[in-house]
């Protein structure tokens, strides 16, 4: 008995040992899992549910930010202005050239708009283009020599809206073929009186002729736009052989008039000798014409011949053959 009470003793000492070297945890109430679907797929879906509301957010964060995300006024894109054709010059090889004193000038452009033309900074002229794409123009006022060149195409309003870029280019003068020079007055064979006489004869505009006598050089005289030209000077006694040439060719020379100079009127057939001629706005003066006689001769007022020459003044009688008087119409 006393033993098995040891045995119980010893026992229990070993258990309380044991459980003194061991933590005592104490019992805790674990939740029961509920095999509810609709909790299991709520609780599923809450992390997607998360995701898409921080997706969402984010979007409109850089919507936010983004410029494309403006206004639908503010996102339209302003129309872009029509653009205009740059307008072009045609050069042909070797420069332009004058016919006439005219350059004729052609090129490209927009059609149906309005085109002008510079020449050294100066309007020359404004043309349309054709429906075609093709302008032209004509202008007297270049003159031969160097010059620079620019188009301009213009508006209804008259604004350049482009231009092409400045051109240089070379004008040349026109080849002129010159005419011989010819006499109208006086005629071959005329008798004149000593004193002042005028030659008048034709060739071509803007050229010069040169008077002779015989191998005698006169002088040059120009001629004017209308083809004429005139030389006065006061002859010697004597026979003089006159004629009119291009300067320095003898090649190209006039007809040869011979006249005789004289200081005997009587010895003048003024019926026959060089009488003057009547050109309907003008009349070159004979060898025997005085003013009366002129009036009378084409029923003319005297009155209004002398003030249809007031060149004339103050010595009216003083006219000579060859003189140019104006007659009143």
């Amino acid at each position: 008995m006393r033993t098995r009470s040891r045995i119980l003793i010893y026992l229990s000492a070993l258990l309380l040992f044991v459980v003194a070297c061991e933590p005592y945890q104490l019992p805790t109430l674990q939740p029961t899992q509920t095999s509810d679907p609709q909790v299991e797929a709520t609780q599923t879906q809450m992390p997607e549910a998360e995701s898409s509301e921080a997706e969402s957010s984010e979007a409109e964060s850089s919507e936010a930010e983004s410029p494309e995300a403006e206004s639908p006024e503010a996102a339209e894109t302003p129309e872009a202005e029509p653009t205009v054709m740059m307008p072009s010059l045609n050069l042909p090889e070797g420069g332009l050239g004058l016919v006439d004193g005219v350059i004729a000038l052609s090129g490209r452009g927009e059609p149906g708009t309005e085109v002008q033309v510079l020449v050294d900074d100066q309007i020359v002229g404004v043309t349309e283009v054709g429906s075609g794409g093709s302008w032209s123009l004509e202008t007297t006022v270049v003159e031969a020599g160097d010059h620079q060149l620019v188009v301009q195409t213009l508006d209804v309003e008259g604004a350049v809206m482009s231009e092409s870029e400045p051109v240089s280019v070379s004008v040349t003068a026109p080849q002129v073929t010159a005419t011989i020079p010819e006499f109208i007055f006086p005629i071959d064979g005329a008798d004149l009186l000593m004193g002042p006489l005028t030659l008048v004869g034709y060739g071509q505009a803007g050229t010069e002729v040169e008077v002779v006598d015989g191998t005698a050089v006169l002088g040059l005289a120009e001629v004017s736009a209308a083809g004429e030209w005139t030389y006065t000077f006061a002859p010697t006694e004597g026979e003089h052989q006159l004629a009119a040439r291009l300067p320095g060719d003898e090649t190209a020379m006039s007809d040869l008039v011979v006249v005789l100079v004289t200081s005997d009127k009587d010895s003048i057939d003024c019926n026959f000798s060089n009488p003057g001629i009547n050109r309907g706005d003008t009349y070159i003066v004979g060898t025997c014409d005085t003013l009366n006689e002129i009036s009378q001769d084409l029923t003319l007022d005297f009155d209004a011949l002398v003030e249809a020459n007031p060149q004339l003044d103050p010595d009216l009688d003083l006219i000579y053959p060859g003189q140019i008087l104006n007659l009143p119409q």
